[in-house]
This record gives C-alpha cells, structure tokens and sequence, in this order.
C-alpha cells in the first residue's frame, strides 16, 4: 500500500517551478520481496508525465542452528540467511567473543547465506554481524549452543609396572538427565571405585586400578547414556613406560635416592651381606628380589661379638675344669692289679706258696 504523496519542496525559477512529492509504502506481507510503483503527474486532467520503479523489501537477517544441545565431540552446523537487492552483504563470525574465518557462503539472485560448522567441545556463544551494502547499516545476531555428555577421561599419560593409579571421567548431563555411566577396557566392562554428583551439573566417575600388571595397559572407554538412547563415549590410551618405579624391599638398602630411574640404569641392593644389581629394562627390573635377611645394625654386632667372646671364655673354663677333675681323678684312683709272685723252681716250692 502507498501513501498519497505529500509535497515537500515547491520551487519557481526561471524555467518553471519544481515540486517534490513524497509516499511511503506500508502494510507490506512478509512474503513480499519487493515492491512495484508508479507515479503520474496530472494537471488540468492532462497526464503530463509518469514514472515506474521497484522497491526491494531487505529482510532482518536470520541466524539458525543445527540443534541448541549438542555431544561433546559432534559437529554445528549454523546459517546466517539474508535477501539483498544489487550488492552482497558481508558476514563477520565470532565465536566465544573470538573471530573467526572458517565460514563458506552461497547466493542466488536475491538470497544470500553464509555457513559456519564448528566443533564442538564446550558450551559456544555464537555472535553474527551483517553489513547490509545496499542500505549501508548492520545487524548482529546471536545464538548459544551448550553440550553435554562425556567431556573427558584423564589420567596419567604412563605408569611403571606394580604402581596403581585412577581413571577419572567427567560427564555433563541436562538438568533432568538420568544418566547410566559404565567403564571398559579392551571390551571387558570395569567397575568404577566412585561415583560423584556436583552442583553445576558434573558427574565424576573415578576407576581405580592396583598394582599394575602387564594386562592393565590399553585403551580405556568411559560411557555415558542418556534418555532418548543417546551416549556418549571419550576413551584413555594407558601406556606403559620404559622408566622403572624404585621398588620396596623389606631390609634392604638401595643405592639410589631417586624414586624413578630411567631405562637402562643400573642400581645396586644391598641384601644382607650381599650386594645385587639391577637393571632398569623398558619399565620393568631384570632381576626380583623377593625377601632380603635383616641386617645388624652397629650396636647390635657389638652386642653379638661380646656375647660370643663371653661364651668361649666361659667354654675355656669350663673345658679347664673337666681337664683338672680328670687329671685328679687319674692321680687318686686305687689300683686293684696283683703283683706277679716269684716263679717256684719245683712242686715242693709251689705247694709251700700256696700254703702261706
């Protein structure tokens, strides 16, 4: 619909006056892109002149996205659509208050779209600007994406073979989610030591391993399902490492201070009187020492020695006693052994003999 024109300049001048009538156009449907109008000049019921043009109708740009909840790891897809007349206009991209490039665009005759894809790792505040070049102004548009899921598994980057350590999952979830967290490695279901609620919407799932054997390395999935069957995974690769943990002997003395060494070091153990070495090989020792005796300390060896001087003193003493009581006993003992008589030189002599 146009308005009746208003005059707003009359002018006279030698060749005749000038006037300047002005309409506006109002009520105009959204679906209207442009709009075409005529003007007559009459005077005295004679047309004297006539004139035709074209408005175009330049819509408020639209930003759109793929979807306002997303997974952590998926992909945005965003839109900034907008009509224009002769002249294309310009977007300006900023995510999270930082300017970005990584936009494409498409046009048509009288439709301009520019594209954004984003991945997504956090929540995202999307920000557009539209430089509108044929009515010289701007526009801004503004949107959020926010995610939720499984945002991260972290533990350490490598263990040594008999240390323990914790896998720790952090998982987003809707303020009315119920979520179900589960935990595997190498396709064999775990059970997690903890399970942790936080205020601002973050669940911690903590998974203790101990002792750490050779079977322990690998890859680790943290799973995260969602009403709707939607899950959520983020996985940790556990690496063994070439340096070795100093282990624990009982009773032994070590002969290093450090508490890691790394691969081929060798490191001498003092077990008793005797001194093994070991050797660091890709993360684990070449030798295991399974039990060392204990050790005399100083005041201890002291002690023995003293003992052990006491103890022969008092053999020698009395081993001295037994000798004497021996010798004495030999010296006093009453001989029972007959003397031999004198031979008799006949049987007269010999009967004589017997009779005294």
């Amino acid at each position: 619909q146009l308005t009746e024109g208003q005059v707003v300049l009359e002018t006279e001048g030698a060749s005749g006056g000038v006037v300047q009538y002005v309409g506006r156009v109002v009520g105009v449907p959204a679906d209207v892109k442009s709009v075409e109008y005529s003007c007559v000049v009459r005077y005295a019921e004679t047309t004297i002149s006539s004139g035709i043009a074209t408005i175009k109708i330049i819509d408020e740009a639209k930003l759109s996205v793929s979807s306002t909840y997303l997974l952590y790891g998926s992909t945005a897809t965003l839109a900034v659509t907008v009509n224009y007349a002769s002249e294309l206009p310009v977007v300006h991209w900023r995510v999270n208050q930082d300017a970005t490039i990584q936009s494409s665009d498409a046009y048509t005759d009288d439709t301009y779209t520019s594209f954004l894809v984003w991945p997504v790792t956090e929540n995202v505040e999307i920000q557009t600007t539209v430089h509108h070049g044929d009515l010289g102004t701007a526009t801004q548009q503004q949107a959020a994406i926010y995610t939720y899921g499984v945002r991260e598994v972290s533990g350490p980057a490598s263990v040594q073979l008999g240390s323990s350590y914790n896998l720790t999952c952090v998982v987003t979830s809707l303020s009315s989610d119920h979520v179900t967290i589960t935990w595997e490695r190498e396709g064999t279901e775990l059970v997690p030591a903890s399970l942790t609620y936080s205020e601002d919407g973050q669940i911690l799932s903590v998974l203790s391993v101990r002792s750490v054997s050779e079977g322990d390395y690998g890859a680790y999935t943290c799973s995260a399902s969602f009403p709707g069957d939607v899950t959520s995974h983020a996985s940790f690769h556990l690496t063994r490492t070439s340096e070795c943990a100093i282990p624990t002997i009982a009773n032994a003395v070590i002969g290093t201070v450090d508490d890691v060494v790394q691969h081929s070091t060798e490191v001498g153990v003092r077990c008793g009187t005797e001194t093994i070495v070991i050797k660091c090989m890709y993360g684990s020792w070449d030798k295991t020492i399974v039990y060392c005796p204990e050790s005399l300390s100083a005041g201890a060896s002291s002690g023995m020695i003293v003992q052990l001087i006491t103890g022969a003193g008092v053999l020698l003493i009395l081993i001295t006693v037994l000798l004497t009581a021996f010798f004495f006993y030999k010296k006093t003992k009453t001989s029972r052994t007959v003397s031999p008589e004198p031979r008799p030189d006949s049987v007269e002599m010999y009967k004589q003999s017997l009779r005294h």
